[in-house]
């Protein structure tokens, strides 16, 4: 036990890091909306506040590539938590009429560079025969986390300072694990990596990470709402959602079994039907126990897929390359958030409520559509490791 703890320090360590931030993160996510409300700001208002994170995310994902060149990815990941603390402790004790659009700005850089950086930590030690397992139990990891924080939510309540000094307390447990790791910085050129490159290295892996991004932010948005539309009752709908979030995690790690053992590409291409015959099915489902499966089905193909894009990007990339490209991540879940529920809506306010299965769907065909321009893959060549099949991990 403790060689394997020697062998995967870094990982753990990461792991353990990005946990207990992601629980701070579950913790600001449902307080700011109910406390702006309470201020008497408006819908429109309040949605502000969540685009000036989002706006954070976007830009500090712009510039990590030429950050990395001046800064260890240690010294960054360490900044963004310190960052973090210190935006949730003014969280506590400022005016949410002055302030908060700022503090939440700030916040969405700190989450970028905190996420990004540690994103590759754990894919470069998660190897090239364990890596999909390794994103598969990282995804895993960020769902229950992120669960948590509503959870505490739910007993500190939203009007007092409590459920903030609760997260800066959490993310400082998280600066001496960091503090610790021993990293091995990777080779740096004399120019930032551009984004540009590495979308034309891998366009399909990142319309499969924005197609996922999409559907989402769709789904969140209105699932529910559609659910209750067609005969369910609101809280019904809340533990259809609830159980499709949390069933799903029980296939996660076997999704990327798969996806080491037997192939990237049909792996990727299998999720990517699942999420499509899914959604197709919900229709269908409606009015019967079946919506339950058919709900936890098109998560799993969805979120399969996203695991898969994710390993792929750790066998693609290395060095600068790879922060280009995970910072290229948290940008699809920014672009997502951003234009996901809008462009739904728009849809639902033409066609109706009825369109959205197909809304869903739309985003793992068009997935299914660029893999087919590559015969089929998800990368054009597949590196199909020795290791793989000598080892059987």
């Amino acid at each position: 036990m403790s060689d394997f703890l020697a062998r995967n320090s870094v990982l753990i360590g990461a792991l353990v890091a990005i946990g207990v931030c992601n629980i701070a993160i579950g913790i600001m996510v449902p307080v700011v909306p109910p406390t702006l409300e309470l201020q008497g700001l408006s819908a429109r208002l309040i949605g502000l506040n969540t685009a000036m994170g989002q706006t954070g995310v976007l830009l500090a994902g712009l510039a990590l590539p030429r950050l990395a060149l001046h800064f260890t990815s240690k010294s960054m990941v360490l900044f963004a938590m310190v960052l973090m603390v210190v935006t949730f402790l003014l969280f506590a004790v400022s005016d949410p009429l002055c302030s908060w659009y700022g503090i939440r700005f700030l916040t969405g850089i700190g989450i970028a560079i905190m996420f990004t950086i540690s994103e590759t930590w754990i894919t470069i030690e998660a190897g090239d025969h364990r890596r999909a397992r390794v994103m598969g139990i990282y995804t895993s990891m960020l769902t229950v986390t992120f669960g948590v924080g509503p959870f505490l939510v739910s007993w500190t309540g939203v009007t007092t300072a409590l459920p903030w000094l609760i997260g800066a307390g959490l993310m400082l447990l998280g600066l001496p694990l960091v503090a610790r790791l021993k990293i091995v910085e990777q080779a740096k050129s004399d120019r930032p990596s551009s984004f540009l490159s590495v979308l034309k290295r891998a366009p399909v892996i990142y319309a499969a990470i924005v197609m996922t991004t999409l559907f989402e932010a769709v789904m969140l948005s209105f699932y529910t709402l559609y659910l209750s539309k067609n005969g369910f009752a609101l809280e019904t709908a809340n533990q259809i959602l609830g159980f499709g979030i949390i069933a799903c995690l029980a296939f996660f790690y076997p999704v990327a079994q798969l996806a080491d053992r037997w192939s990237r590409n049909k792996t990727a291409l299998v999720c990517a039907a699942l999420a499509v015959v899914g959604c197709l099915a919900v229709p269908l489902a409606l009015g019967s126990f079946a919506i339950w499966p058919v709900t936890l089905l098109l998560r799993v193909g969805a979120f399969g897929l996203y695991i898969v894009a994710l390993a792929l990007i750790g066998d693609t990339f290395k060095g600068n390359d790879l922060v280009a490209a995970a910072a290229l991540v948290a940008i699809g879940w920014g672009v997502g958030g951003i234009i996901g529920p809008p462009l739904a809506g728009l849809l639902i306010d033409n066609f109706g409520m009825a369109v959205l299965p197909f809304v869903l769907a739309a985003c793992y065909v068009l997935a299914l559509l660029a893999m087919a321009l590559q015969r089929g893959k998800i990368v054009p060549d597949e590196r199909r490791l020795a290791s793989q099949t000598a080892s059987g991990q």
